[in-house]
């Protein structure tokens, strides 16, 4: 899946599951398209508009989806998503 049908599938909420992995995958995507306050504020009601969707809205966090935006916004780099993946394993681990 490409990164725009990814980010397509989770704000129309068609995307059936949301494993870590893509939940990192997708932060760093928005990080990677605009500067951190702008992803962090349109991921986190992409976020919570999926969790609803899903009747999961009582499992999201404000503080833990900063929390994770800051550490990837951190860790990123001039490079592509599997090679921020391939350094970061521990941020995937879950």
């Amino acid at each position: 899946m490409t990164d725009d049908e990814l980010v397509a599938a989770f704000r129309d909420a068609t995307l059936a599951h949301l494993p870590h992995r893509l939940h990192v995958r997708l932060a760093w995507i928005y990080l990677e398209a605009q500067p951190h306050d702008a992803a962090l504020a349109r991921f986190a009601g992409d976020l919570q508009r999926y969790a609803a969707a899903h009747g999961a809205a009582g499992k999201y966090s404000d503080a833990i989806t900063r929390a994770w935006m800051a550490r990837i916004d951190a860790r990123r780099g001039p490079r592509t998503w599997d090679e921020f993946a391939a350094a970061n394993a521990d941020l995937l681990a879950r």
